[in-house]
């Protein structure tokens, strides 16, 4: 029966439990228009370009990434997920703890940069077939996204996984250079709970997609959700054919949320790290969305202007227990990597290398300009210094807090849920890229 992208849960099998496991998959959204769902297949438009110096004449164009990451160390990372009725359960699971698994892969040493895009996909007759969010590095824009997922439609039990196997193989733009590259990991990971259409007359095979993809240097990771034997049969194949790793998990995900000693703290020191930024001139929007999407309510803020401290406290006192995990992993993964305010932030220029005596006067923002230069300097050296301080403390707390999970999970069965077993498989194949952990 057809439905809409933003429908609620609706069930296609009344008998069938929601599943509840969890994937990885990214920055707030230049602009959400662009990622819009519609009808049939969409492809929204890439983020700009970023180039290594762009003129002073350009103020909107991102800079942050030339001072970020050695660009020959890459993770990239596309579900192909199935977002019929039945999947609701891990759509909502999603949305809680794909921070932590991205703070956890991005531990690899060369420190990556991480990509996320998404493929999903329904089945001819629903609101759409396939709808395609392009890799990005802008891991809150990815993130965003997720948010908007939501489970509708199906009716029949196969679905259409050739049309998003093909789209996350085709579609995204992958880095070239596949298993050849020491520094590059490449992953699909396919999650439902049906097999595929086999009768369709597209030419469309998930053979052939896989095959393209393992060719590509593309591993594709295959799990199921709950026990159907004939998805079971065709995603061992995948996994097969893709050089992954097939999982098989009980509708709930076995996903334990463990509460640890130092998330409060942590909280704390993540939304005092939102303080942190000062927007270029032209990108004050872009940060603007990243507070929002950190929960902080973003409008209104200037290119130097900050949440403040009641905004601070506010946002600690009204996380919700199941989110601090998401939220603690998203700036721990800010405070090692510098990647999520890169692209619109001075600060994280500086602290990823970048000279304050190089910042062209057409950069800094317009409530800044209005301040003698040296003020200027002044403030963002203050804000650089903060913002170290803070990375340091909040990546020592993450030391602590990670053993500690170790630890409850092995007492728990928590080692055997969907984002241990994905934790798992991504690093393993990682090593095999030539990162090491």
């Amino acid at each position: 029966m057809p439905g809409t992208f933003s429908e609620g849960l609706l069930s296609k099998h009344a008998m069938k439990p929601l599943p509840f496991l969890v994937f990885a998959s990214l920055l707030t959204i230049p602009a959400f228009a662009q990622f819009a769902p519609g009808p049939g297949k969409t492809i929204p438009r890439p983020l700009p370009p970023v180039a290594p110096a762009p003129p002073a004449a350009d103020p909107q164009k991102p800079l942050g990434q030339v001072f970020n990451l050695p660009q020959k160390a890459k993770m990239e990372i596309v579900f192909v997920l199935d977002t019929t009725g039945s999947m609701g359960g891990l759509i909502d699971g999603a949305k809680k703890t794909i921070w932590s698994i991205v703070n956890d892969i991005s531990a690899a040493q060369p420190k990556p940069e991480i990509k996320i895009g998404f493929v999903p996909y329904r089945d001819k007759g629903d609101a759409y077939v396939t709808q395609d969010y392009d890799l990005t590095s802008d891991l809150d824009a990815a993130f965003s996204t997720l948010q908007k997922f939501s489970a509708s439609g199906g009716g029949d039990m196969p679905e259409h996984v050739s049309a998003g196997l093909h789209d996350a193989v085709a579609n995204m733009k992958w880095t070239t250079g596949g298993s050849n590259d020491k520094a590059l990991y490449q992953v699909i990971f396919l999650v439902g709970d049906c097999p595929p259409h086999t009768d369709y007359d597209d030419g469309l095979d998930y053979k052939t997609e896989v095959n393209k993809a393992a060719q590509k240097g593309i591993f594709v990771n295959a799990i199921r959700c709950g026990d159907n034997i004939d998805t079971e049969k065709v995603w061992m194949d995948i996994s097969k054919r893709g050089n992954g790793s097939y999982f098989s998990l009980a509708q709930t995900g076995g996903v334990v949320e463990i509460a640890t000693p130092y998330d409060d703290e942590m909280v704390k020191l993540g939304a005092e790290l939102e303080t942190t930024t000062i927007a270029r001139r032209g990108m004050e929007g872009a940060r603007n969305r990243s507070l929002d999407a950190a929960g902080f309510g973003g409008g209104g803020f200037g290119g130097a202007a900050a949440p403040s401290a009641a905004a601070v406290d506010g946002r600690i006192q009204t996380l919700e227990k199941r989110e601090k995990a998401n939220y603690i992993g998203r700036q721990s993964f800010n405070a090692k990597s510098g990647q999520i305010y890169a692209a619109f932030d001075l600060v994280t220029d500086v602290v990823n290398g970048r000279k304050i005596e190089d910042i062209k006067e057409d950069e800094w923002p317009e409530d800044l300009k209005k301040k003698p230069l040296a003020e200027r300097r002044t403030l963002l050296e203050q804000k650089v210094a903060q913002r170290k301080a803070i990375q340091a403390k909040l990546t020592a707390l993450e030391t602590k807090r990670s053993a500690f999970l170790r630890t409850e999970a092995e007492k728990s069965g928590a080692k055997d849920g969907f984002d241990q077993k994905l934790m798992g498989a991504m690093r393993g194949q990682a090593v095999k890229n030539g990162f090491k952990y």
